[in-house]
């Protein structure tokens, strides 16, 4: 629901979390580097959360790497972050690690609502 890019909203953020040493500037170019910043609220419970989204033709396991690690770094500045990865195709080890590390997961634009129900269920 209401959702939106947030990338300049969550930019500041992260240059006042660089300023107060909670991360690093490498932390801040990396979440920068996403693909998409997007945030909104879940249709159940209305609960504020930001989606991390790292976008491959094939989705593999740095993709699944770098959505959970930009995700963990905006966590430490109080965002509910959900790593999110979209693919065309997945690659079979990816897709697996992605359902233990919580990650919503898109294939050929269909987002996998038991990944979508997991991942909520861990903010």
């Amino acid at each position: 629901r209401n959702g939106r890019n947030v990338t300049s909203q969550v930019a500041d953020k992260l240059y006042e979390g660089m300023k107060a040493d909670v991360l690093s500037e490498n932390e801040l170019d990396q979440v920068l580097a996403a693909d998409l910043l997007w945030s909104g609220e879940t249709r159940d419970e209305r609960k504020s959360v930001l989606l991390v989204l790292e976008a491959s033709w094939r989705a593999e396991m740095n993709d699944v790497l770098r959505a959970v690690q930009r995700a963990d770094i905006l966590k430490r500045i109080g965002y509910a972050a959900v790593p999110m990865v979209a693919g065309r195709q997945w690659d079979d080890v990816a897709l697996e690690q992605a359902v233990v590390q919580g990650v919503v997961t898109t294939q050929n634009g269909h987002i996998d609502r038991d990944s979508w129900n997991r991942a909520v269920k861990l903010l």
